[in-house]
């Protein structure tokens, strides 16, 4: 009778054990980009910074093809980003839109990374 009781014990020990290695890889966080490339965005060239920003949806601000220092600039925030990822850069640079990038740049920076726990500033309307 002690040895049944033992076996349903290890069983259900065994079972509870699946059951929180289940929880606990469904609710971690995903691996970053980062992690699973190994390249440093700010090793990019600026265009490919800007192509990157591009592809992950980040909408972009009037008439930054027609700007020759866009892309330097966008390379200079994800450094800026890499360096400090809870950095805000708001209020200074004049247009809304520029605004919007910028966070928006950071928001993409701190996810290639993994850092996933910063508080963002809202969406400024551009209407």
């Amino acid at each position: 009778m002690i040895k049944r009781t033992r076996g349903r014990a290890v069983i259900f020990l065994l079972v509870l054990t699946v059951i929180i290695i289940a929880l606990i890889v469904n609710n971690s966080k995903p691996v970053s980009e980062y992690m699973q490339t190994g390249i440093r965005l700010s090793d990019l060239p600026e265009n490919e910074c800007v192509e990157y920003i591009v592809s992950k949806g980040v909408e972009m601000p009037l008439y930054y093809d027609k700007s020759p220092y866009f892309a330097s600039v966008t390379k200079e925030l994800i450094i800026c980003y890499e360096k400090d990822p809870y950095k805000v850069i708001s209020g200074t640079l004049g247009a809304v839109d520029m605004n919007n990038y910028v966070e928006d740049v950071r928001r993409v920076v701190n996810n290639y990374y993994g850092v996933y726990d910063v508080a963002y500033m809202p969406r400024i309307p551009t209407d």
